[in-house]
């Protein structure tokens, strides 16, 4: 049907349409009415439609724009929409017309569709789809597109997309909205220009070496800081340096590296250098030495030069930044050291030979370290070289020394320890015999110290040896025989227990039976104590393990080292000098205290209402408060005293000392108050002064300790009858800072208790006192002043004499109105009064003036002495003398100390009737480095203790083969050819006469290095080698200096003497390492794992006597592949693995655990069969030993951290311990002696241990509920909130609750460093800084829940976490119970079995523990959460019977399953309930105690929730089956009827009430 529109007249249309069947061309056709009006056009427009415009075909040439536009054809279609438009993809692009043919207006539209379309696509294209390209090549690609990356990020894939086009040419292509793109290329154009530069100049970067530069020019141009100023010419330049060459490697470009060489050429230019080659070889061995090559270059320095000095004897050579300035340098070196010898003849050679001479040159070159070689290696001379203060007193001590010694006489060295007992033991007979035989020729022998000394005719003595000789030939080598036992070693680990075993048999059996030393000896590591440590500090210790701390407040922590294992502190008094004893009093209150003199530290108010002050005020009565106000009612200045009655004390008087607030500067403000109580003191016997301002005013307690310390030391110094002092501790804190501070000063001391004595020459003590010198009370003042004499423009020493002598200006001025010249000397007598009776004046020339004089030239030197003679004719006794130049005129502090020593030193001995007594050398406190080199000074002088203790020296592996001796010596054991060893010596085990064919070393060195020289110098030193068993040859053409060669020994303790002589030797030729060889074990000589333990413990017992100096690291290399092993076991037995804090507080668990060795050797001498010594000997080990087992239910649980610290009791005692936690069994086997101990240890760690799961249980309850947290800054700046650890946060929850009686919280971190936290303040701080602090902020997790809410019967707790109230018999609350309690058993299953004629409930306790109910109230509420929603009853009250012995138990902590299996586990291994107390009252359910016919059984309320059947193997509660993915709650004994309830977690039941009761 074809439909034809026709535009008729009006007037037509009426014809028209009354014909309504026309046709045209045989076509229907269809009439309608279409009518033009001012409103548009109106027809019927289901008949008439408007023809659509065909799809847009926009011509995209450009393949990324085309891609673009259609990744983005929701933003095309959204621009297009407007024009009655939207994108086609086909194949190509189109747009489509989205006109209605129906709406009024499309015909219009449709007319001009096309063009509108085209030109809205032409704008979108231009503003949507702009594209920008960038050419690159490949050597920026990377970091161009790694900055396109970055800033890409800015905009969305519509806005901008970004192609790389990887064809024949490298280009970046952006793709996007025009303003993105144009700006995007642009950033990008400017950084590919950027990068093109830098790689640019990174071509251009090359390196050059200049080679012509001395190794000691390239350390002076380190020393002026040349080469690190080079390093700032640009950012890509550097340099390397090689020490050994003298090279030094340019890197950068080549202008860069030009001004580095021209920069260095010119310093260089500057330097002189030479060498000094007319110095003794001892003279440079001497220089080598870091103090004297030290000493040199300050007094070097000190000219205003730099040096550097390097000694190769015999040649010394020097490289300086000045030239012209050689001649006052070597004069410097040369002054330093002098060199005399000492001829021996026939009669006193023999001096050297004896062990006297050993420990003589061993005291001397010990007390002058450094400073000192005594070289006796040519065997008929001693040539001393020291410094040349030194030398002098030296020389002279040696003297006497020789004299003393000249007697002939002669020894034999018995080499065997065990020959030497046997002669000692068993051969006093034949000693005797054989003097008397011999008496013609005066023989007398003595046995000491492996020796055999001997004096007589020459003939005697060489009788006497062939005797000695033959003996030990019958004696022969010792037997061997080893015995195995646990611990066996701890038998034999001191000389009275060795005795006890062994004395017997060896008196039975005419032998001598030693321990050959195969265990450590000394003093096994110890753990923390832990019967001083409470299960509480256990749980502190174990929570904060892991708690890092590295910032508090604003201020950076230095980085925390692990500390290392220190000696036991001594226990006090500590008594100063002249005999006044500091006494620490512990945890007493002040009032309780009897003295002459009691001191409170208050504020300038006199406030006493602090904690001493009130302990004060209510021991001594009102009068004290009513004395304050009449005699201070303005109170008084910072630093001041009130002095007061005693009143109602027991005391004569009373001292407030007036402290401000802690900051600082504050030290010298308590100084001053403790000066002012111990003055107004002095003519009392006994004073008692608290822990001044550690209370209220947070004084650092370290600080506090140490000044209080220092100031009575001080005043000691005055004559004085104080000697009583007392310090006053209150808290824990202040306890440990004072008992630290005790404990050094007594571990400085020479003997305990007691300080050394002071200097004395002749009648003379010379002693260093720190503090004012207008405050000494001596007879004479001294001082260096200017010129004119004024002491108000003077330094320190003239401003003190102006202060503390009265009109001492005007007493000079009527004296010395002109002054006096610079050197002169001014006597000015005190007449008004004072401390002093005379002052003298001098004024000194500066230091650049004198430096070049001897110190007997010197102005100070001729003022000193001539003070000194002044008073001395004046008969006056005591002088003070400040450290003269050091202030602001240069002296060296050093120099001007040794110079006052040596000036009273020389008066001393030209003035031999002097009257002089006192000299005191006075330094200002705060001049740390004059105070140092004073103090360093008379350490020298003062004689050391002849002996001591040995230190504690602890031997850790590190590694697998690496192992730490000590604080700082490195031990290593390597598989290789020592020979090829790179060191600075190596040892080689040979014989007396250095016959070097024998020994597997010996042989391998002989062949290996220069044969003749090695033989030439072995021909020389062949003698030096019998005398002393030990000696050195050069390296020999080794990589080594030195090759030492010892002699061969045959028991383990010898060969641990011999290696402390290899390490000694190393110490005195200032070796930085040492390497041994498998001594000893060629030819199976001596077992090699006994031999790796000889090794390291002589290497132990060497440090336990000796520092050392320069030895770093020893190796021991051990060529047979198949023997490291061996020795490394050995080694390990020895040693023990680095701590690593555990999880059991500050306990040290050891990973590798060894409880030493099982195995002794015993060495058997004896002329006779040995068989019936062993005998003997086994029995008389086997009847120590015994072997115990115990059980506790905890064992099963026991975490691997927790089986080391059981283990770790083998370190305190020498047991084997078997852990078997299937069982829940240890067995323990070892002495008698120790099983009982050991046993009672590890008891109370499973108390510890299970303390600790309690206290983790009720802190991971905590956590649910509340949080603790700190504020801490990062190194950002940034602020962090951190939270505390679970066991800590449960503790700050319980003291911010008030249930722990705390208003604060202390732990230690990770670190080992103390933290307080302050409730009050809500701050953190650390105990070395109360400053450094912290806020602390408390938020809660669960808020408005009824879990924090207490029952409403409970009394108030005071404060207090756990209270038992007794209810009375007549309170409702009793009579419900024992209802409840009677009904249930007269009721019950069992009830047969109580008679209710006798059965009486004798006490009803209700059990108020605060934290245990919060931790049941957080379980009820997820158990009730859990079982929503069904008929499931969560809470029920049962019974519980218990013996009395768990009652205080489960009231503290709750139901225990380590107990489950008590009372049998049908139901299994959890807690057991009833809801018939007839069962649970029953006697082996409820038995009475051992000494009572009254029983226990608890009321308590226990979470059943949902239950399931127990099984008698039920460990763990199994899941539900509902798809839930829960457990049961509980299991029962009949789940249709249940009596018997079982619960696996112990917070799921409350303890309510506990009823005793008679059945």
């Amino acid at each position: 049907m074809f439909k034809i529109l026709l535009l008729l007249f009006f007037s037509e249309v009426e014809n028209i349409l009354k014909d309504t069947n026309i046709k045209i061309g045989g076509f229907e056709v269809i009439v309608s009415p279409m009518y033009y009006c001012k409103h548009g056009e109106c027809m019927d427009h289901n008949l008439h439609r408007v023809s659509i415009p065909a799809p847009f075909k926009p011509s995209v040439p450009d393949s990324h724009i085309k891609s673009f536009i259609i990744e983005i054809t929701s933003v095309c279609d959204a621009k297009l929409k407007a024009h009655h438009g939207r994108l086609i993809q086909t194949d190509e692009i189109h747009i489509e017309c989205t006109l209605d043919p129906k709406s009024k207006d499309t015909r219009k539209k449709v007319q001009t569709w096309e063009k509108d379309i085209r030109k809205a696509w032409e704008e979108f294209v231009k503003d949507c789809a702009h594209k920008k390209e960038i050419q690159i090549n490949d050597a920026i690609k990377e970091s161009l597109l790694e900055h396109i990356n970055k800033i890409k990020i800015n905009h969305t894939s519509e806005k901008l997309k970004v192609l790389f086009n990887n064809d024949s040419q490298l280009k970046f292509v952006f793709v996007g909205e025009s303003k993105i793109v144009e700006n995007f290329h642009n950033q990008v154009s400017a950084k590919k220009i950027e990068i093109q530069k830098k790689l640019d100049r990174k071509n251009k970067i090359t390196r050059k070496t200049m080679k012509n530069i001395n190794p000691l020019h390239l350390a002076l141009l380190k020393e002026i800081h040349v080469l690190d100023g080079l390093k700032s010419l640009a950012d890509d330049f550097s340099l390397e340096a090689d020490d050994t060459s003298g090279h030094v490697t340019l890197i950068g470009v080549p202008d860069d590296i030009r001004s580095a060489e021209v920069k260095i050429y010119e310093e260089k230019n500057d330097f002189e250098f030479w060498q000094i080659d007319d110095l003794s070889m001892n003279k440079c061995k001497l220089l080598e030495k870091d103090v004297i090559l030290q000493t040199i270059v300050e007094n070097i320095r000190d000219n205003h030069l730099h040096v550097v000095i390097e000694v190769k004897p015999p040649v010394v050579r020097v490289c300086t930044n000045c030239q012209n300035r050689r001649k006052l340098v070597e004069k410097i070196i040369k002054d330093e050291v002098e060199e005399e010898k000492i001829v021996l003849d026939s009669t006193n050679q023999i001096v050297l030979t004896i062990d006297e001479w050993t420990d003589k040159k061993e005291e001397i070159q010990n007390i002058f370290s450094g400073t000192c070689i005594i070289d006796d290696s040519q065997g008929d001379s001693i040539v001393v070289i020291a410094r040349s203060l030194l030398l002098d007193g030296i020389m002279e001590e040696l003297n006497d020394f020789i004299v003393s010694y000249s007697i002939y006489s002669d020894t034999v060295r018995i080499q065997d320890d065990g020959v030497m007992k046997y002669l000692e033991k068993h051969c006093s007979n034949w000693k005797s015999r054989l003097e008397f035989n011999e008496s013609k020729h005066s023989l007398k022998m003595e046995f000491k110290r492996n020796m055999v000394y001997l004096s007589g005719t020459k003939n005697g003595i060489s009788k006497a040896k062939g005797e000695i000789n033959d003996k030990i030939r019958r004696i022969g080598q010792p037997e061997t025989h080893s015995i195995s036992k646990p611990g066996i070693d701890s038998l034999f680990d001191n000389k009275r227990k060795t005795s006890n075993l062994l004395d017997q048999i060896e008196d039975d059996t005419e032998t001598i039976i030693l321990v050959d030393e195969n265990l450590k000896r000394g003093a096994k590591p110890k753990q923390v104590d832990q019967d001083k440590q409470t299960d509480e500090d256990f749980v502190m210790d174990y929570a904060a393990q892991n708690f890092h701390r590295q910032n508090t407040g604003r201020k950076m922590h230095q980085k925390q080292f692990p500390h290392r294992e220190h000696k036991a502190p001594k226990i006090g008094p500590y008594v100063c000098r002249n005999k006044t004893k500091i006494t620490l009093v512990l945890k007493q209150g002040l009032s309780t205290q009897q003295a002459d003199v009691l001191v409170c530290s208050t504020n300038a108010t006199l406030d006493l209402t602090g904690k001493a002050g009130s302990d004060l005020v209510k021991g001594a009565g009102q009068g004290l408060v009513q004395e304050i106000k009449s005699k201070y009612t303005g109170g008084i200045k910072h630093g001041e005293i009130a002095v007061l009655q005693g009143h109602g004390l027991n005391c004569q008087q009373v001292f407030l000392a007036a402290l401000p607030s802690w900051r600082t500067g504050v030290e010298k403000t308590l100084q001053d108050s403790l000066n002012a109580c111990l003055q107004n003191a002095s003519g009392y016997k006994s004073i008692v002064l608290p822990a001044m301002g550690t209370g209220a005013l947070s004084y650092p307690r370290d600080k506090v300790a140490e000044l209080m310390y220092t100031t009575v030391c001080e005043f000691d110094k005055t004559v004085s009858n104080l000697k009583d002092v007392r310090f006053l501790c209150f808290d824990d804190d202040t306890i440990k800072a004072f008992q630290v501070e005790e404990a050094s000063r007594l571990d400085s001391l020479g003997h305990h208790g007691q300080a050394t004595d002071p200097y004395k020459k002749k009648n003379i003590t010379v002693t260093v006192v720190k503090g004012e010198l207008g405050k000494m009370t001596t007879d004479v003042l001294v001082a260096a002043v200017p010129t004119h004499l004024n002491l108000e423009t003077s330094g320190g020493a003239g401003m003190s004499l102006m202060k503390h002598v009265p009109n001492i200006q005007t007493e000079i001025n009527n004296k010395y109105s002109n002054g006096i010249r610079m050197g002169g000397f001014a006597e000015i007598p005190i007449t008004s009064g004072g401390t002093c009776k005379a002052v003298y004046l001098t004024s000194i020339a500066p230091w650049n003036v004198e430096k070049s004089k001897k110190d007997e030239d010197m102005q100070i030197w001729k003022f000193v002495y001539t003070c000194l003679e002044t008073m001395s004719k004046s008969k006056l006794h005591s002088i003070a003398i400040p450290a003269m130049g050091t202030g602001i005129i240069g002296y060296p502090p050093w120099r001007v100390a040794a110079m006052m020593y040596n000036i009273v030193d020389k008066f001393s001995d030209n003035n031999k009737s002097s009257k002089i007594s006192e000299v005191k050398l006075v330094v200002y406190p705060s001049d740390t480095k004059t105070v140092k080199a004073f103090e360093t000074e008379e350490v020298k002088r003062i004689p050391r203790p002849s002996s001591g203790p040995k230190r504690t020296v602890n031997i850790y592996r590190t590694d697998t083969r690496e192992f730490l001796i000590g604080d700082d010596l490195k031990f290593s054991v390597e598989q290789g050819n020592i020979l090829k060893k790179k060191c600075d010596a190596i040892v080689n085990s040979t014989n007396v006469d250095l016959d070097l064919s024998k020994g597997a070393v010996a042989q391998a060195l002989k062949a290996q290095c220069d044969k003749k020289k090695l033989d030439e110098e072995c021909t020389k030193k062949r003698e030096n080698m019998k005398k002393h068993k030990i000696t050195s040859t050069s390296g020999c053409g080794l990589p080594v200096q030195f090759i030492f060669h010892i002699t061969y020994q045959s028991t383990s303790a010898q060969w641990k003497k011999m290696i402390g002589k290899a390490v000694k030797k190393a110490e005195d030729k200032n070796l930085k390492t040492l390497s041994l060889p498998a001594l000893g074990t060629g030819g199976n000589a001596t077992d090699p794992k006994l031999m790796g333990q000889t090794i390291v413990e002589g290497l132990e017992e060497y440090l336990e006597e000796n520092d050392l100096r320069t030895l770093k690291h020893v190796y021991l290399v051990i060529f047979q592949p198949d023997m490291v092993t061996s020795m490394l076991q050995g080694i390990g037995q020895a040693s023990q693995t680095v701590p690593a804090a555990g999880p059991v507080g500050k306990f040290v668990v050891m990973q590798d655990d060894p409880i030493g060795t099982d195995t002794v050797r015993f060495l058997i001498y004896g002329e006779r069969n040995t068989h019936s010594v062993k005998q003997k000997l086994m029995k008389a080990i086997e009847s120590e030993y015994e072997k115990k087992e115990m059980h506790d239910s905890v064992i099963k649980e026991l975490t691997a951290n927790e089986e080391a610290a059981i283990h770790s009791v083998k370190k305190d005692y020498p047991i084997k311990i078997y852990i078997n936690k299937k069982t829940s069994q240890l067995v323990l086997e070892g002495l008698k002696s120790h099983i009982i101990d050991a046993l009672n240890k590890i008891h109370r760690w499973l108390s510890k241990f299970r303390h600790r799961r309690f206290c983790e249980e009720e802190a991971k309850i905590m956590n649910d509920q509340v949080q603790w947290f700190f504020k801490e800054i990062d190194q950002k700046g940034k602020q962090l909130l951190t939270p505390y650890p679970d066991l800590i946060n449960m503790h700050l929850e319980n003291a911010h609750r008030g249930t722990s009686g705390r208003s604060d919280v202390d732990f230690y971190a990770a670190s080992g460093d103390k933290y307080i936290i302050d409730l009050n303040t809500m701050k953190e701080y650390p105990v070395n800084d109360p400053t450094d602090t912290v806020e602390v902020i408390r938020r809660e997790k669960l808020k408005g829940a009824d879990i924090f809410s207490l029952p409403s019967e409970w009394d108030d707790n005071n404060d207090q976490n756990l209270k038992v109230p007794t209810l009375l018999t007549s309170s409702q609350e009793f009579m419900d119970v024992e209802k409840l309690f009677k009904t249930s058993v007269f009721n019950g299953q069992y009830k047969t079995q109580f008679n209710a004629s006798t059965f009486k409930v004798t006490k009803i306790e209700r059990i108020q523990n605060i934290s245990l109910y919060q931790m049941y109230a957080a379980k009820r509420k997820l158990i009730t959460d859990q079982n929503q929603g069904s008929n499931v009853v969560a809470e029920q009250q049962l019974w519980h019977g218990t013996g009395s012995d768990a009652v205080p138990s489960i009231i503290m902590y709750g139901y225990n399953r380590s107990y489950c299996g008590k009372n049998g586990t049908w139901f299994g291994y959890g807690v057991y309930f009833a809801n018939d107390a007839s069962y649970s009252a029953r006697n082996w359910v409820s038995p009475g105690g051992v000494t009572t016919s009254v029983s226990q059984i608890f009321l308590s309320k226990v979470l059943t929730g949902k239950y399931c059947k127990g099984d008698p193997n039920m460990r763990v509660l199994p899941q539900r089956g509902d798809g839930s993915m829960l457990n049961f709650d509980s299991g029962v004994n009949d789940v249709n009827n249940p009596q018997e309830y079982v619960i696996f977690n112990d917070t799921q039941a409350y303890p309510e009430y506990c009823i005793s009761f008679v059945k």
